[in-house]
């Protein structure tokens, strides 16, 4: 088993603060898991196309009434799909932008969301077929959005929501906020940050 998916999104490259914290959670996690594999994608360095008319068309048919465009446009999709049914673990790694997130995370989720593979209806409604892995979300914003300014944050909502639609409902949440208040709260923030990497590190040893 790949045991590992980390995805990186942030357009700040090596500057990315989600990037940096989420790469010593990869790390602590490797070391809890000698000869674990891992997957990193980083969207902003190699983003996935968006999807497209044949992509729409494809997903609408029975793979056997696909014509080999359509067959084209799924083939990195599939790829993506099989990446996350590999892994145990997926990490994800975002910067708030815009009160969202960034554009290359939406795209690749866009790619994941496929009915009958992603997800299924059933008489009681939607139900997610990507559970039995642990998601972990690290996530920075230049401000704080508690309470008074919940209203704002689209990023943890959107991923907490469509991942759980997924049926990944094992989520750990990293916040590191603010990071543009000044540099006491900003290191206050990292700090909190890998406080809460210890604790969801030690977590998981204790449930080993």
């Amino acid at each position: 088993m790949q045991d590992i998916l980390y995805i990186r999104s942030s357009p700040r490259g090596a500057d990315s603060i989600s990037g940096q914290i989420a790469d010593e959670l990869v790390q602590r996690l490797m070391e809890q898991q000698p000869g674990s594999g891992l997957k990193l994608r980083d969207l902003a360095t190699q983003p996935v196309p968006h999807i497209d008319a044949l992509f729409a068309s494809g997903t609408l048919k029975p793979a056997e009434q696909r014509s080999a465009a359509e067959v084209d446009a799924l083939r990195l999709s599939d790829s993506l799909l099989e990446e996350v049914r590999q892994a145990q673990h997926i990490v994800v790694a975002a910067a708030m932008v815009n009160f969202s997130i960034p554009s290359t995370l939406k795209v690749w989720i866009d790619q994941l969301m496929r009915l009958g593979l992603a997800f299924h209806y059933t008489a009681e409604g939607p139900a997610g077929l990507l559970g039995g892995r642990r998601l972990y979300l690290v996530l920075a914003r230049g401000s704080a959005y508690g309470p008074g300014r919940g209203d704002w944050d689209f990023q943890q909502s959107y991923l907490r929501k469509i991942f759980s639609f997924m049926g990944i409902d094992e989520q750990q949440l990293i916040l590191i906020e603010p990071t543009l208040a000044g540099e006491d709260r900003a290191a206050e923030a990292l700090a909190s940050a890998r406080a809460r990497i210890a604790e969801i590190t030690s977590q998981a040893r204790a449930e080993a």
